[in-house]
């Protein structure tokens, strides 16, 4: 192997296997009902408070703080890698 090799086998092993839970709320929804998500999050006006609190409602996994909601706003979860 290689050294490039050797470098990108570490890096695959450093990189978090977790998926993003907006995603995969998103993957059990209707179309209609990710396209209703995604202009939501495309709505700033619209809190991730109150995003997050009608997932949670409808029995998806998300932390109580909306975290999860505004990293995935923001890109900064696993669906920007």
């Amino acid at each position: 192997m290689g050294l490039m090799s050797d470098i990108q086998s570490e890096v695959a092993k450093t990189r978090p296997t977790s998926v993003c839970r907006v995603r995969r709320a998103m993957s059990t929804m209707t179309k209609d009902e990710q396209a209703d998500l995604e202009a939501a999050l495309a709505d700033k006006t619209i809190p991730a408070t109150i995003i997050n609190k009608v997932l949670i409602s409808r029995g998806f996994e998300l932390d109580r703080k909306a975290e999860h909601v505004q990293a995935h706003r923001r890109g900064a979860c696993d669906c920007a890698r």
